[in-house]
């Protein structure tokens, strides 16, 4: 441990009106990683600022996440990675602020590392939920996983370093695959190349019948034969060497080399599928570039890494064919004992793909990170959307309202390469019971006029500029449409959603109440669609769900047909399980079994 006066260097975050000195660092991560404590903290979106004086203008500063800073402030060592130079006294460089150009930091552990004199000191900082507990945070985050392996982590980072371990979970068995093949590619590499042309092989003895003047050696069977036979028969049991190619070492070889090929197929396949889905959002971040750089600099950053792991699933791909093409691995069968060859053990070429092999088996998706690129969790505002779309998903299928579900994570996406699990705008999941149906909708745009509606997937338009809620729950009874809830996601406190100066929020909840309108209600008329649209709002009423505890787990404004529900990671939800219950009751005019 070294104090940093010693060093000559002062380092503080800034954190609003708060000053959070960094005192003294570990001269190993080894020995970082056993402090206990460090006060050094501060809350996503929280605004933050690093002030780094060094007495030697060499000195640099590296930290994971370094990356979502504009790059107009940082500079580039000799490796590619970013770093920040000592500055003058007063002078401060910000890791966040409320504007485009920032993108905040996740929640998690950071490692910060001081380069000075050619040797690395080490500290850490750590990043809080805004508007949980951390134990509420680390419960929505167990439940996000429990429901898809990777379902709350985000894009790729560069350089982040997530909980307390080095050691990480990888958000899907196709990115772990691909991580460990890239791992063994070299040495893997260098055995095709020597195995190519060097195979292991027998040299073995068959004998087929032949004119004895074209023998080219005979031996003791073909005399046996010969003598056997006389000197009236024209063709002999005459010895031709081969080489036998079809050893176990070799069958395993081949059997190691198509399950690597596939596992790099299904990636290419689930990492071509989440690039289309990141260009798509990256063109909806466009439509409003000014309030997305950052974001859209961040996914541009991961629409080019994710090139060069296709390249790189490629050329793996083509390098097997080095060996493919050759003519004895044509005569290879295929494996039919589980017994593993010693020689898969003792020779380093065979061996190579051994080891692949086994860690490709392992059913334990961690690897020691040491890519360039890492995953992030989501912002926690994103997860707290996800968790709570799940848990409406959830509640609809208790005991206590006890519907049957099919749809995303219900079905089919469990059938699906998926390189990070998302749940995508548009995202449909239907319950249903008795001749009562539900479509739940997550972040769905609303038809802006009657003529873009339909019955089965868009009931209701907006007379609004407010079209796209978090979820909205159309319910229907014996394929009538009847009428919808809609869930509003507010990652904020009660108190900022609607005591305080935030119209556009008030405006926003109370326009999916009151602006929101459909012809296909169950008391719609056929002759006069319009005048039912005016007369009968189809929302019953809005939830706003929000994370912050209050003494009430639900606020019902009756008199404005919207609820607050405080709904928390970790607390129990059986009062809110039964609210919702009550409201597809009434609902289905009390109909509901």
């Amino acid at each position: 441990m070294v104090t940093l006066y010693e060093l000559g260097v002062e380092l503080n975050f800034l954190v609003g009106n708060s000053n959070k000195k960094v005192v003294c660092m570990a001269e190993s991560s080894k020995e970082m990683e056993a402090l206990e404590s460090n006060d050094i903290s501060f809350r996503e979106y929280e605004n933050v600022a690093l002030e780094f004086i060094s007495l030697k203008k060499s000195d640099r500063i590296y930290f994971d996440g370094i990356d979502l800073l504009p790059e107009s402030i940082c500079n580039i060592d000799e490796e590619g990675e970013m770093y920040l130079s000592p500055q003058k006294k007063g002078e401060c460089y910000s890791i966040f602020e409320h504007t485009s150009e920032y993108y905040a930091m996740r929640v998690g552990k950071y490692e910060l590392r001081l380069c000075h004199d050619d040797k690395i000191y080490y500290q850490w900082f750590t990043v809080l939920p805004k508007n949980m507990q951390e134990q509420e945070w680390d419960i929505m985050q167990h439940e996000l996983e429990k429901e898809m392996q990777g379902l709350s982590s985000d894009i790729i980072r560069k350089n982040i370093s997530l909980g307390k371990e080095k050691t990480e979970n990888i958000p899907s068995q196709d990115l772990y695959k691909f991580f460990v093949i890239k791992k063994h590619f070299h040495s893997i590499l260098a055995a095709l190349i020597d195995l190519q042309s060097k195979p292991n092989y027998k040299l073995q003895k068959e004998y087929k019948l032949e004119s004895l003047h074209h023998a080219t050696y005979i031996d003791s069977v073909t005399i046996k034969d010969y003598l056997r036979k006389g000197t009236g028969e024209e063709k002999y049991f005459v010895p031709n060497r081969f080489y036998n190619y079809d050893l176990p070492e070799n069958r395993w070889l081949k059997k190691i080399i198509g399950i690597y090929e596939n596992e790099l197929q299904s990636f290419k396949a689930a990492t071509t599928k989440y690039r289309t889905t990141l260009q798509s959002e990256i063109q909806e971040l466009y439509k409003y570039k000014n309030k997305n750089i950052a974001m859209i600099r961040s996914k541009e950053n991961v629409l080019i890494e994710l090139e060069h792991y296709l390249e790189t699933a490629k050329t793996i791909l083509s390098v097997s064919e080095l060996i493919k093409g050759q003519d004895w691995y044509q005569q290879i069968k295929p494996v039919k004992s589980l017994v593993i060859p010693h020689v898969l053990i003792y020779d380093v070429r065979y061996n190579a793909f051994y080891k692949m092999y086994k860690e490709l088996q392992q059913n334990k998706t961690s690897i020691h990170w040491n890519e360039r690129y890492s995953y992030s969790w989501k912002l926690s505002s994103k997860m707290y959307e996800v968790w709570c779309f799940i848990k409406i998903c959830r509640f609809l299928i208790s005991d206590e309202i006890d519907f049957e579900a099919q749809g995303w994570v219900f079905d089919e996406l469990k059938k699906e390469h998926m390189l990070i699990p998302e749940l995508l705008s548009g995202t449909k999941v239907e319950f249903s019971k008795d001749d009562m149906k539900i479509k739940l909708y997550y972040d769905t745009v609303l038809p802006g006029g009657m003529k873009d509606t339909n019955k089965e997937t868009k009931p209701i338009y907006a007379s609004t500029e407010h079209k796209r809620p978090d979820i909205r729950m159309d319910l229907y009874k014996n394929e009538i449409f009847w009428s919808s809830l809609i869930f509003e996601i507010k990652y904020r406190n009660l108190e900022n959603i609607w005591y305080k100066k935030e119209f556009s929020c008030k405006e926003q909840i109370r326009a999916y109440k009151n602006n929101l309108k459909s012809v296909f209600t169950k008391v719609s008329s056929p002759k006069n669609p319009e005048y039912i649209a005016r007369k009968f709002l189809p929302v019953d009423r809005v939830w706003v769900l929000n994370p912050t505890h209050s003494k009430d787990d639900v606020i019902d404004r009756r008199d404005e047909g919207i609820k607050f529900v405080q709904l928390i990671p970790g607390e129990e939800h059986n009062s809110i399980i039964k609210e919702l219950r009550e409201e597809i009751d009434m609902a289905f005019d009390g109909e509901l079994a």
